[in-house]
């Protein structure tokens, strides 16, 4: 076999990598809010749990958050039991209902009013806050041109050190990642400290991190 002969024949490429990372300040910020109501009766706990919901929702759209800014998330019927000793059997003690909404929030100054607003509504369940960038395909476009010239960059320097030639770009990988920014309640999740007591300038979004990694492989002539 000609060893010689399929080292010649074999393509020879060369594989850089680069690095882009963009910093941009988050638009949106991320909350669920929720209901938990329990009841004997399935047709009170229903009604119950509506008009807390109901007055949740008229809440926050009276504070400016659109329609389409708010998704159900859950809705989830589940019985209570009882032990009985006497007959060593479990037995239905009720209901517990729970409803849980998504909403997104544009405007920042609104965050704490929202809050407030629903807690005393009757909601009992509140999320921990998540800020994000609503159109983040701008930065990772930014991050990607970043990327994109340190690999060339580092591709060029190689070629001047070994005194190789740089062929075709033949090969691209992209990898991306997304840092979300999240603000927890003295609590956690739930309805705590952080619904009640969290002034609206303790709630800080800070930044984000945009970061795409990318590999180019080229040829080597």
């Amino acid at each position: 076999m000609n060893f010689k002969g399929l080292q010649e024949n074999y393509p020879r490429e060369i594989s850089v990598t680069g690095e882009g990372v963009v910093n941009v300040k988050p638009d949106l910020a991320l909350m669920r809010l929720g209901v938990t109501t329990e009841n004997v009766k399935i047709e009170t706990l229903y009604q119950e749990n509506t008009v807390k919901m109901n007055a949740i929702l008229a809440g926050i759209k009276s504070l400016g958050v659109e329609e389409e800014d708010i998704k159900t998330t859950s809705y989830n019927l589940t019985p209570k039991y009882e032990w009985i000793e006497t007959t060593k059997k479990q037995v239905i003690d009720g209901y517990t209902l729970t409803q849980e909404i998504d909403v997104k929030v544009r405007d920042f100054v609104k965050i704490g009013q929202i809050l407030e607003k629903s807690v005393a509504s009757g909601a009992n369940l509140v999320s921990n806050l998540e800020f994000t960038v609503d159109r983040v395909e701008a930065a990772k476009a930014e991050a990607r041109a970043q990327a994109v010239s340190a690999a060339k960059e580092k591709a060029q320097k190689i070629m001047r050190e070994t005194g190789l030639k740089l062929g075709r770009l033949v090969n691209f990988y992209e990898d991306n990642v997304v840092a979300y920014n999240s603000y927890y309640g003295k609590g956690g999740s739930g309805v705590s400290d952080l619904s009640v007591q969290t002034p609206v300038a303790d709630i800080n979004p800070g930044q984000q991190e945009i970061k795409v990694n990318v590999v180019l492989n080229y040829l080597i002539k």
